[in-house]
């Protein structure tokens, strides 16, 4: 059984926890919706789907990845995620579908429209360079949401600088989209970062937030960045 989507996902998968039988789309599923789309999904978000897609903990928490048999089939791109308040959807342009890890693109809802009328035009602008990197920074957004085993969040701090030479030393930032959907530019130069390190995400945007494999990782956290956790779990 194949469970990784990209390159990132075995750390992004140490947050959670672990996969079990059921936790993904039957393989009919997925060719029934292939066959609707009168295309193949690509290569990422099909393993995501038939390994992870029915885990709410990655997939639906705050954000909501519909399922296979839930696509919304539209002709100029088929919509596979939508904004928790429906003010955006993400899809791939159905001319990209046989690309190997296609590009993701996103819309914004127009006044006194229905995400489910196939043929209103929508102005689809690029969001993600490959349905992999979207799918990563899904699964990160939702860990840092509580789906990670466990976690914490404190409210907005201006940075310190021995906060920041800390991350700097003692973990690795890395790349993805916004992490918060609909809100962040994905092409601004001033993304919140994200720093990872085994077992760990922490992430910068109107406070910290954090998602760990282990509780007492929250503590030593904590005590390095001298702050306090207004929520854990």
């Amino acid at each position: 059984m194949e469970l990784d989507w990209s390159t990132q996902s075995p750390h992004i998968r140490s947050l959670y926890p672990p996969w079990q039988s059921g936790d993904g789309y039957e393989e009919n599923i997925i060719q029934a919706a292939e066959a609707r789309l009168g295309s193949r999904l690509p290569d990422p978000l099909r393993t995501f789907y038939s390994t992870w897609g029915r885990r709410k903990d990655l997939t639906r928490l705050n954000q909501a990845l519909v399922g296979p048999d839930k696509l919304v089939a539209r002709p100029d791109a088929p919509i596979f995620c939508f904004e928790n308040q429906a003010v955006c959807s993400w899809a791939i342009r159905h001319e990209d579908l046989e690309k190997a890890n296609p590009p993701v693109v996103v819309a914004y809802a127009l006044p006194d429209w229905e995400w489910w009328e196939v043929d209103a035009p929508l102005i689809w602008m690029p969001s993600h360079t490959h349905v992999s990197d979207f799918l990563d920074t899904l699964t990160y957004h939702h860990a840092l949401c509580g789906g990670a085993i466990h976690g914490g969040y404190t409210h907005f701090f201006h940075h310190q600088e021995y906060q920041n030479a800390w991350l700097e030393q003692q973990w690795q930032r890395t790349t993805v989209g916004p992490l918060v959907f609909g809100l962040v530019d994905d092409f601004s130069d001033d993304l919140p970062p994200l720093y990872v390190r085994n077992g760990q995400a922490l992430a910068w945007f109107l406070g910290c937030s954090v998602a760990v494999r282990e509780m007492e990782a929250l503590d030593e956290i904590s005590q390095a960045l001298q702050v306090t956790w207004v929520k854990q779990w």
